[in-house]
C-alpha cells in the first residue's frame, strides 16, 4: 500500500516537473517563432517558392495580401528546414502543418460553434417567417461581419459596384422624395 501511494507521488510529481519544462520551452520557442516570422522577406520567399503573391509598394504588408499564399510551403521552408532538430522552435510548426485545414484555418468546433451563435442572433422569436436560403445568407453575413468591415476599411476599391448601378441608402432616398 505505501509503495502504492509513493509511486503515485513520484508520478504526480515527475508530471509537474515535465509540465514545468515544456511552459519554459514553450515560451523560448514562441519567441523565436515570432521573431523568426517577423524576418520574412516576402517579396523573395514569394519568388523562391513560386507563391505568386501582389506585394503591394506603397505600404506594409497586411495580412490580407498573404491570404493565397501557401502558408504550408512557407512553414515548411522558414521553420521546419530551419530547424530541423526541433530545438528552436519546438512543435509549433509541425502543429500548424499537420492537416490541411489546420493552417489559418477555424478548427471544426469553433466553425460549428461561430455558426449556431450567429444563427441564435438570427433566427429569434421575432423573425421566424423568414425561409431557410433567408436564414442560411444572413448567417453567413453575420459570420463574416468582422472579415467584411476589414475590408470596407482597408480595401475599399475590392467590391466595386458589380452591376454598374448604385445602391442608396435610406437617407438619399429619401433627401430625393423631398425635393420632388
Amino acid at each position: 500500500m505505501r509503495t502504492s501511494c509513493h509511486s503515485q507521488e513520484a508520478a504526480a510529481l515527475a508530471l509537474a516537473e515535465l509540465e514545468a519544462k515544456l511552459k519554459k520551452d514553450f515560451k523560448v520557442q514562441i519567441k523565436n517563432f515570432c521573431m523568426q516570422a517577423a524576418k520574412i522577406d516576402w517579396s523573395s520567399l514569394s519568388a523562391e517558392l513560386n507563391l505568386g503573391l501582389k506585394l503591394p509598394a506603397d505600404r506594409a504588408i497586411e495580412p490580407m495580401d498573404l491570404w493565397d499564399a501557401d502558408m504550408g510551403k512557407v512553414l515548411k521552408q522558414v521553420f521546419i528546414d530551419a530547424d530541423p532538430t526541433g530545438t528552436a522552435f519546438g512543435p509549433l510548426p509541425q502543429m500548424a502543418t499537420t492537416s490541411r485545414g489546420s493552417i489559418g484555418a477555424f478548427l471544426a468546433a469553433s466553425f460549428c460553434e461561430s455558426i449556431n451563435s450567429a444563427a441564435n442572433q438570427v433566427v429569434t422569436k421575432g423573425s421566424t417567417l423568414l425561409s431557410d436560403a433567408e436564414v442560411n445568407m444572413l448567417v453567413v453575413l453575420r459570420v463574416n461581419r468582422r472579415f467584411m468591415a476589414y475590408m470596407r476599411e482597408h480595401h475599399p476599391e475590392v467590391p466595386q459596384q458589380q452591376f454598374q448601378k448604385t445602391v442608396l441608402c435610406l437617407a438619399e432616398i429619401k433627401d430625393d422624395g423631398d425635393s420632388a
